[in-house]
């Protein structure tokens, strides 16, 4: 996981840093859980715009992740059964 050095709060550099994108398998699921424990780690009040659509966006995406394996039986995206 990356360690940001400095907080970066624009969403755009959240983006460049973090390369959120569709979770496939386990390990990306656990490198952005990683960016969702940092980003909840600040508090609510002291959150950016930027920092807190980067959250929302991240626990979209293991939502997504998480329903997906539970309705598929932990097969997952793209995989033939």
């Amino acid at each position: 996981m990356l360690i940001l050095k400095k907080p970066v709060t624009n969403y755009e550099e959240l983006l460049v840093s973090i390369i959120p994108k569709p979770i496939h398998n386990k390990d990306e699921k656990e490198r952005l859980m990683g960016y969702l424990d940092i980003l909840m780690s600040i508090d609510e009040s002291d959150l950016s715009d930027g920092q807190n659509e980067m959250l929302e966006l991240i626990a979209i995406l293991i939502e997504d992740y998480e329903r997906n394996m539970y309705l598929t039986g932990g097969v997952g995206y793209g995989t033939v059964g």
